[in-house]
């Protein structure tokens, strides 16, 4: 059975157990599943959040503080990282977009939805 995890932006986190360790991942926007897959791991907060880096180039605030050289908190939302490496908050979670350039709009979805929200 699935399990709803969490919110990040448009996107809904389910989970389903499929055996002890065994975790099916899934991130859904609207109706249409983004991307799916299997982790065999006891920590499954670190799953998540390795999908969301793999899939979508989404980190942690933990994961800049320690992988991100140069890290520059620019505000509470914002991060900046060398010269164009930009990490924004999406909306009041724990997550943030890295982006190439430095982010003046927001980032919409396909059906025009704000994904990124800063």
């Amino acid at each position: 059975m699935m399990k709803h995890i969490e919110k990040v932006g448009n996107i809904d986190v389910f989970a389903e157990k499929n055996a002890e360790r065994d975790y099916t991942i899934i991130f859904i926007n609207g109706a249409d599943i983004i991307a799916q897959e299997v982790y065999f791991t006891d920590k499954f907060n670190k799953a998540v959040e390795d999908f969301f880096k793999k899939i979508l180039d989404i980190y942690t605030e933990e994961w800049l503080y320690i992988n991100a050289s140069d890290l520059e908190k620019l505000t509470d939302n914002t991060y900046k990282s060398g010269e164009k490496d930009y990490f924004c908050r999406i909306d009041d979670t724990r997550f943030f977009k890295h982006y190439h350039k430095s982010v003046d709009e927001f980032v919409t979805d396909k059906n025009g939805m704000w994904i990124i929200d800063r």
